[in-house]
């Protein structure tokens, strides 16, 4: 996991960002339990991100939605607030990378 994340933060190559994207799509599908709640929830996050670094802003919207609906089912999960402020971040850059995008 440690060399998709590291991939996912900083890629090094074009292919980079959708093998991230492949690999924690697939460990997300597999801890998608309530069990694993807070791990699938940072998955869900490292998504988003890598959506919005590939300029897919919409797909990114989408996951980070999902997202804060399971962080507001799942209250007593740990860091709640502060993974809702982290999604919330990201929402306002994707709505600030759209309008640039619109305006040029």
């Amino acid at each position: 996991m440690a060399f998709y994340s590291a991939i996912a933060i900083k890629p090094q190559k074009p292919a980079d960002l959708e093998n991230a994207y492949t690999y924690f799509n697939k460990i997300y599908k597999k801890t998608n339990t309530i069990k694993d709640m807070p791990k699938a929830i940072k998955y869900l996050y490292v998504m988003a991100s890598i959506n919005h670094k590939k300029g897919d802003y919409d797909v990114s919207e989408v996951i980070a939605v999902r997202a804060l609906k399971l962080l507001d089912i799942h209250t007593a999960i740990e860091n709640n607030t502060r993974l809702k402020k982290s999604f919330y971040n990201l929402l306002g850059m994707l709505y600030m990378s759209n309008e640039i995008r619109k305006s040029l």
